[in-house]
């Protein structure tokens, strides 16, 4: 078991240097420093505001991955990130996305869920004679290593 925290910490720690990393080599445009410089206050606020948000957000996605199994947690993120950034994206910048994408993010989560029904009923054990150890006669029992 890994500490939530400690997996927290990690991803923070990448993200902080990716996203320090991604303005120094010209992939995004920054925004003025003048406007930190006019309200240091407010930008302390806002940059603290969203230390912690991401902070809270990637500890209880790590805290869930552990306590959900794999399959319902990779769909569970899957539909939540993609509904939520779309829904977002139609609020705040009023674009609405087109059909292609919403075709393309239902596929993706078509894929994720299927992938997941899969792996379940793969790994459910067969019904099969001899699968159940307490059905087994003590001579079957004999030839199986480690019983």
């Amino acid at each position: 078991d890994v500490d939530p925290i400690m997996m927290t910490a990690s991803v923070m720690l990448q993200d902080g240097i990716v996203s320090m990393w991604l303005p120094l080599v010209g992939v995004v445009d920054e925004l003025p420093l003048d406007l930190v410089l006019k309200s240091p206050a407010k930008s302390a606020i806002y940059v603290l505001g969203f230390l912690l948000l991401a902070f809270m957000t990637c500890g209880a996605m790590s805290l869930g991955s552990q306590l959900c199994p794999a399959a319902a947690s990779s769909t569970i993120l899957s539909a939540a990130s993609m509904s939520l950034g779309y829904a977002l994206q139609t609020l705040l910048h009023n674009e609405v996305p087109e059909l292609l994408t919403l075709s393309g993010a239902l596929l993706m989560l078509l894929a994720v869920a299927l992938m997941a029904l899969a792996r379940k009923l793969y790994s459910e054990p067969s019904a099969g004679p001899g699968t159940n150890p307490e059905t087994r006669s003590r001579s079957e029992s004999a030839d199986v290593p480690g019983e």
